[in-house]
């Protein structure tokens, strides 16, 4: 997918909802760790890393797009845990 930190992404949560204005922290080649817009923002002025929340790859897409792509696997029912 080729994420790096600071990349402004839309995650999938829980129910399927999409939500934007998120931040990668770290990615991973199964999992990306995000954080709010504030929450970045936030800890580069406080010299800290972002609290950060994990996300399976899948549920990740680039940019401020509020829709996932056609054929992306996330369109797929919510898997359960």
């Amino acid at each position: 997918m080729g994420l790096k930190p600071g990349d402004s992404v839309v995650v999938r949560v829980f129910g399927g909802r999409l939500v934007s204005g998120r931040r990668v922290v770290e990615a991973h080649p199964r999992g990306v760790l995000v954080c709010s817009e504030r929450e970045w923002l936030r800890a580069g002025r406080e010299g800290r890393d972002p609290a950060a929340v994990g996300f399976p790859v899948e549920d990740v897409l680039p940019g401020d797009s509020p829709t996932f792509p056609s054929g992306h696997a996330s369109e797929l029912p919510h898997r359960a845990p």
